[in-house]
């Protein structure tokens, strides 16, 4: 006899995207082409992610569309307004007293600033955000189970191939790793960076 089903959860991660000509909003990170935004999960015990960088995300409310969810994920987590681009991916993955489907989706700041944290305490909010455009930042929360990070890497890796040998090296490491907001550099890029050991 099967057992009841588990309930789903939906929700979507933005790929919030800086055009090469845009200054970078309050100085946070690596300007130009291919920049997107991170943010940093607080060090919440509890939470399998926490202290990691990935995507800005939000669970879908009862009756909400994904699109819609993509415009409240920028106003409630980030402070701005978002307009949605192109569906990436879904991904599905058992969560104990859950099933989560995740969609990534491409988005871009038509409106204000990104603040990090928000006001609204009834949801994860982040403690710091930055652009970057080293895919690495997300290997980290992929690792330890990240569906939105999972999904960006694949893409990524998906069009690196297309595009060819050359560009499949990807960008080219500043000396030393990216600073966030407040000047600190995560574990996993100073690992990255040969400042630390990883933990094997």
């Amino acid at each position: 006899m099967m057992g009841a089903m588990k309930p789903v959860k939906r929700s979507v991660a933005v790929i919030v995207r800086r055009p090469a000509d845009q200054a970078d909003p309050g100085g946070h990170g690596t300007a130009g082409s291919g920049a997107f935004l991170v943010v940093r999960r607080p060090d919440d015990p509890a939470d399998p992610l926490a202290g990691l960088w990935g995507l800005p995300a939000v669970t879908l409310r009862d009756g909400e569309d994904e699109r819609s969810a993509v415009a409240r994920a920028g106003r409630v987590k980030l402070g701005v307004e978002l307009a949605a681009g192109a569906r990436i991916g879904e991904k599905a993955a058992d969560r104990g007293g859950y099933r989560l489907r995740l969609a990534d989706y491409e988005a871009v700041i038509t409106a204000g600033v990104p603040a990090v944290p928000q006001p609204d305490t009834s949801m994860t909010q982040y403690t710091a955000f930055r652009f970057t455009a080293d895919p690495a930042v997300l290997a980290a929360a992929a690792a330890r189970g990240s569906l939105c990070a999972q999904l960006f890497l694949e893409d990524n890796s998906k069009k690196q191939r297309a595009a060819g040998p050359q560009r499949a090296a990807g960008p080219q490491r500043a000396a030393g790793p990216e600073r966030a907001a407040g000047g600190e550099v995560p574990a996993g890029e100073r690992a990255a960076a040969g400042e630390v050991g990883e933990p094997t």
